[in-house]
């Protein structure tokens, strides 16, 4: 956008040239002066307002199983800094700083009040994850959450995940080549409440010193369900954020959701 505009004035001025030596020194005295004063405004003045606020992405992970809960906020700095600085609850100092997702982004995480997306239902109730064996190299995993639409599977230890398969789904699966196992799975359904049942064959290693073979674990991850409703208080840390943040900042989904909650998986 700003080369476009550069260009332009560029374009707009090139027909002058020839005649520039011929216009009087007060022209360009004024001209120089409308732009160090147009440098030193666009320096000095704050670059957010409540018409043009700073957005923080907001993601919140709760383990189901521990009630923990830790919220991510991402944004550039140092506006992510004075936004949180605001909010009573957070702890600044033991909050954990590192690089965002993408360039010029930094994200900040600490501890959270847990998510009460049902609140009269343990967190422990909201999903639910089996795990079975179904063959020497085949397991099958049905997972469902409470009032969504949308969950995921993560693998980090134990045999790679060569293929998978969704029964119901409008595919027959996809396979990956053995260098590149399948390490994430999204699972979205067009209905709510609904339990998916995936099929996952696999395949050994390529080292044969993994730890997790040596231990007999056949896979390990993380299954996990995504919400976004934040009404009747079922956001908590959200809601604080509203309430103390400046106003010249607001909040919006880095994710697909606003909470996801987790369970650790192994068989």
């Amino acid at each position: 956008m700003y080369a476009i505009v550069s260009l332009t004035a560029l374009l707009a001025i090139l027909p002058v040239a020839p005649f520039a030596h011929k216009l009087p020194s007060t022209f360009y005295i004024v001209l120089a002066l409308i732009g160090i004063l147009a440098v030193i405004y666009n320096t000095l003045s704050f670059p957010f307002t409540p018409q043009s606020a700073f957005k923080t992405a907001y993601w919140q992970q709760a383990d189901l199983q521990g009630g923990n809960s830790t919220v991510t906020l991402t944004g550039v700095q140092p506006y992510l800094g004075h936004v949180l600085k605001e909010v009573p609850s957070v702890d600044y100092d033991g909050v954990s700083w590192r690089k965002g997702p993408e360039r010029g982004l930094t994200s900040a995480q600490f501890p959270s009040v847990a998510p009460r997306s049902f609140p009269n239902l343990p967190m422990s109730k909201w999903m639910d994850i089996e795990v079975e064996r179904t063959g020497m190299s085949s397991l099958l995993i049905r997972i469902s959450g409470k009032d969504t639409r949308a969950c995921r599977l993560r693998f980090h230890g134990g045999y790679n995940v060569s293929q998978v398969l969704v029964r119901g789904s409008n595919r027959d699966g996809y396979e990956l080549p053995s260098p590149a196992p399948v390490k994430n799975v999204d699972l979205w359904k067009r209905t709510w409440n609904g339990t998916w049942e995936v099929e996952l064959e696999l395949a050994a290693p390529s080292s044969s010193r993994d730890p997790a073979i040596d231990t007999a674990e056949i896979l390990r991850g993380r299954a996990s369900c995504i919400w976004s409703d934040r009404t009747n208080g079922r956001i908590p840390t959200l809601d604080e954020l509203y309430v103390f943040s400046p106003t010249w900042a607001t909040m919006t989904a880095w994710e697909t959701g606003l909470v996801e909650g987790w369970k650790e998986f192994s068989i």
